[in-house]
């Protein structure tokens, strides 16, 4: 059998270096369809989530580990259809391919900052999202908030977290967050 490699594009070279949607920087979960919870693989199923607004499974992905690992599988629709607003622009030559890469460095490179500030700070060791730090940032501000404590560490991580976000929402996450984030 005669195997034809496809040549990859652009948008995958861009895509297979970030994976910021498959590795809980980017969401909390990724949407399933309808239906859709039968076929899954195994590991995702492990992950399956069902609430009031539909089905997903929790993020990050347990195929990924620095890229998705059953790319040419069976995999949910979410995996190959989810374009993140970076991509969308690529394809729409509203910026470039060294624009994009740079992007996607700089916020790969943040995110590395506050998983390093994060884990040194905070002795966490096992594997945590950036999602998950933001959350855990946010309720470590709140006691601080509320028993009076002054924490330059946590004030500086949770500085950089927002920075990240705004990228985030700015380049990565659907168009119309950025226009609320903006529009407020």
């Amino acid at each position: 059998m005669n195997i034809v490699n496809k040549p990859i594009t652009i948008e995958q070279e861009i895509c297979v270096k970030c994976g910021m949607c498959c590795d809980g920087t980017l969401f909390n979960n990724a949407v399933l369809l309808k239906g859709e919870k039968k076929s899954l693989p195994p590991l995702i199923a492990k992950r399956y989530i069902k609430s009031k607004t539909g089905e997903a499974f929790k993020l990050p992905c347990p195929y990924f580990d620095k890229k998705c690992t059953i790319y040419d599988q069976e995999k949910p629709d979410v995996c190959s259809s989810f374009r993140c607003e970076l991509l969308k622009n690529l394809s729409k030559e509203k910026t470039t391919k060294a624009n994009a890469a740079q992007i996607v460095e700089n916020a790969m490179d943040l995110r590395s900052e506050i998983f390093t500030m994060y884990e040194k700070a905070y002795k966490i060791m096992e594997p945590i999202s950036f999602r998950d730090i933001l959350f855990d940032l946010r309720v470590r501000t709140e006691k601080n908030e509320l028993e009076n404590i002054k924490d330059p560490q946590l004030d500086l991580l949770m500085f950089k977290s927002h920075i990240l976000e705004i990228l985030l929402v700015k380049y990565f996450k659907p168009s119309d967050e950025y226009q609320k984030l903006v529009m407020k």
